[in-house]
């Protein structure tokens, strides 16, 4: 019987090990470590410099029991207005489950102007609520670095999964549904 060669004998021990470090230790790996990880509370609201659609500033504990989606938003960006037929669609499905709120994080210094953003709110006749941020305080808070980013947070305040760009209203149905 021939014997193996030593280095042949060493990529038997090396190979398997380093799969079981990749399974386990990389953070991009495998979805079963990923479910281990701890919930992450939202963020709450703050830092708007003004609301729209609705009569007082909002937060997630008046929210508490049900599903809160946020629409990071500019009203300059073609991918935004992609989305709204899709959020439209999910506040006639979910009206007594689901509230969508956009938070207007301008990219342009006339993004930030409220009246500029009102008229954005009716020329797309939006009716849910929308946080003007335009210091960008909810958008950091999020970590959020791209237009449109969704965030879709629990009935107990926890952030359940985000997502940037567009196509997202299948997954978004069976979530909430």
């Amino acid at each position: 019987m021939e014997k193996a060669p030593p280095f042949t004998s060493l990529l038997s021990k090396v190979i398997p090990t380093l799969i079981l470090l990749l399974i386990f230790v990389y953070p991009g790996g495998i979805p079963v470590a990923s479910a281990q990880k701890k919930k992450t509370l939202a963020p709450e609201l703050a830092g708007g410099t003004a609301w729209l659609n609705v009569s007082r500033p909002l937060t997630l504990s008046d929210l508490k029991g049900k599903m809160v989606l946020l629409d990071f938003w500019t009203y300059c960006c073609i991918n935004c207005m992609h989305i709204i037929p899709d959020l439209k669609k999910l506040e006639a499905k979910y009206p007594n489950e689901l509230v969508v709120i956009g938070v207007h994080a301008a990219k342009f210094t006339n993004e930030r102007e409220t009246e500029n953003i009102r008229q954005a709110i009716l020329r797309y006749e939006l009716e849910h609520p929308v946080v003007v941020d335009s210091n960008l305080a909810i958008w950091q808070a999020y970590g959020v670095r791209a237009w449109p980013t969704l965030v879709l947070i629990d009935q107990e305040g926890y952030i359940i999964g985000s997502d940037t760009g567009e196509g997202h209203y299948e997954i978004l149905d069976k979530i909430i549904g």
